[in-house]
């Protein structure tokens, strides 16, 4: 991560005067902080396996990974802190219409995000809490927020650790009662009796950069609570990684963030910029009237689509799938499996996806679908054990081809195609031709294909395997079929037949298999078919 050596530092210049100027003339400056705690949050260069220290599985977002791509549920904590007067003078009071404007302005900043973007699925859930203080927050400096914050987590249960730890204690306990992806908190504090509604030190809005909380004061100094809407999708651009843009930031064009590692190119603090267009990582009111999101903040927060298809960069990745052939008799087979969702790579950070396994299929002869039953009872996580049972299926050689789907509609990039046979009368000795013209070219080459199997497709040390694939046209002297891979020497073969010089009329082909034991095919299998004259009319070359 860039910043590492200002993790301890609390910034001590001011976001606006006391005179502020209207609201069309500001920016949100130097409203961007790391977290005391974020050397947790994995860099790939400083070789840290957050996952590791947090016990969750691999791939999956643990504790201090609560915001590292805008994509799917995320779930707010939306906190208004109250003095009561136990440690000093109580000079503001939350009203119900105070709070519920504030939660309307929030509201319309997560609105305005979800409706940007389709392909990130928003989903944004709040839940408000008025918790006590005794500290009065607008009195003190931004640097002192640890005060009044450690005592309204108290105030929720939280209480372990620093108040980093407390509130990442709670955000990961309201991610975990959600269900959702992500979660942050939001902190606003109540100015209304302040003079110029920021804290002692001018700061009035500010996010640490990629969790765990952002704060804001209810006036938003000169912005004003009207406004707050628009400040608070700025701040939320933070904590999904999204650098600042604005000059007085110093946040240059050169600086990279994101789980894609996408740089600054938006930015106006100078450097190599690649871009110049209004933006909500700049700031000010524009933006957000204009809906405005540039290219590079859009990558910073994981909204690239490189290859185009409709799937956003970090969850574009498609699902991984194993699977155990583990019974096959009385016409039926039983499988087991596993399906898992890997993360898209991210250069900066560790690899986490928030996609799930939604099904696992099977396609039985290339015509019928069956279902497969997750062992837990659900497809719902990022991995999946399963059962699959297919029944009643006659004598002959099947395929069965297996696939896992995932939330985001991407199937296995290659099915797990297994070729069974079925056939009570040979004893799993049986042959299938995968091509069966219905017509053909008399006097001409036609060539077929087929698959020949002996006792399953056991692989075994003792298992027969097929060592000549046989054919007969029209009941004549059987004839050695071709090896698609040049011998017949494993227990499941591909094969082809070619067929020269048929004269017109119909035919039959019938075909076997011989395995290693010397056992022969007697379940044949047999294809009628045409041969038919074609007719080809060959036209003189116009002259020009």
């Amino acid at each position: 991560m860039l910043f590492l050596s200002s993790f301890f530092l609390w910034p001590t210049m001011a976001v606006a005067a006391p005179n502020a100027p209207t609201a069309d003339n500001l920016t949100i400056a130097n409203d961007t902080f790391f977290a005391p705690d974020a050397a947790q949050i994995v860099d790939t260069q400083n070789h840290i396996n957050e996952q590791a220290l947090t016990g969750v599985p691999l791939g999956v977002p643990g504790y201090y990974q609560t915001s590292d791509y805008m994509i799917g549920d995320v779930a707010v904590g939306l906190i208004f802190p109250e003095s009561n007067g136990s440690h000093e003078s109580n000079r503001e009071d939350w009203t119900q219409a105070e709070i519920a404007q504030v939660q309307a302005e929030i509201q319309g900043a997560l609105d305005w995000w979800a409706g940007i973007e389709p392909a990130a699925h928003l989903n944004f859930t709040v839940e408000s809490h008025l918790l006590p203080t005794g500290y009065e927050p607008i009195t003190h400096p931004q640097g002192e927020e640890g005060y009044w914050i450690g005592e309204t987590m108290a105030a929720l249960g939280f209480e372990n650790g620093d108040y980093f730890s407390t509130v990442r204690d709670y955000i990961n306990d309201l991610r975990d009662r959600s269900g959702s992806d992500w979660a942050f908190a939001i902190f606003v504090v109540d100015s209304s009796a302040d003079a110029d509604g920021s804290f002692a030190n001018h700061y009035f809005a500010y996010a640490y950069f990629g969790g765990p909380f952002m704060v804001m004061t209810y006036d938003n100094s000169g912005y004003g609570i009207n406004n707050m809407d628009a400040v608070a999708a700025h701040e939320i651009g933070h904590i999904f990684r999204a650098r600042d843009q604005y000059s007085s930031s110093g946040q240059h064009c050169n600086l990279w963030s994101g789980y894609l590692d996408v740089k600054n190119g938006n930015s106006q603090a100078g450097g190599d910029c690649e871009s110049d267009e209004s933006s909500i990582m700049r700031g000010g009111i524009e933006p957000y009237q204009t809906h405005s999101v540039d290219y590079f903040a859009r990558g910073q927060i994981g909204w690239w689509d490189i290859n185009g298809n409709g799937v956003l960069d970090p969850v574009d990745a498609a699902p991984q799938l194993i699977a155990n052939l583990e019974d096959a008799s009385d016409g039926g087979f039983s499988f087991s499996g596993r399906a898992w969702q890997e993360p898209a790579p991210s250069s900066r950070l560790s690899g986490v996806t928030i996609v799930d396994i939604v099904a696992v299929d099977a396609l039985v002869d290339n015509t019928t679908w069956e279902p497969a039953l997750p062992q837990d009872g659900h497809f719902d996580t990022f991995s999946e054990t399963f059962e699959l049972d297919i029944e009643s299926l006659p004598p002959g050689l099947h395929t069965v081809a297996i696939q896992a789907t995932n939330s985001e509609r991407l199937v296995s990039t290659f099915w797990f195609t297994i070729t069974l046979v079925a056939d009570p009368v040979d004893g799993a000795l049986d042959s299938l031709l995968t091509s069966r013209l219905e017509i053909v070219p008399a006097g001409r080459s036609t060539q077929f294909r087929g698959i020949a199997a002996s006792a399953y497709g056991d692989v075994g040390p003792d298992a027969p395997t097929v060592t000549t694939v046989q054919f007969s046209i029209d009941s004549s002297e059987w004839q050695d079929a071709v090896a698609r891979d040049g011998a017949f020497d494993s227990s499941i073969e591909d094969f082809f037949i070619t067929l020269t010089d048929l004269p017109e009329g119909p035919h039959s082909l019938s075909v076997r298999t011989i395995d290693s034991n010397g056992k022969i095919e007697t379940n044949v299998e047999t294809h009628s078919f045409q041969a038919e004259i074609v007719f080809l009319v060959h036209l003189p070359m116009m002259q020009r």
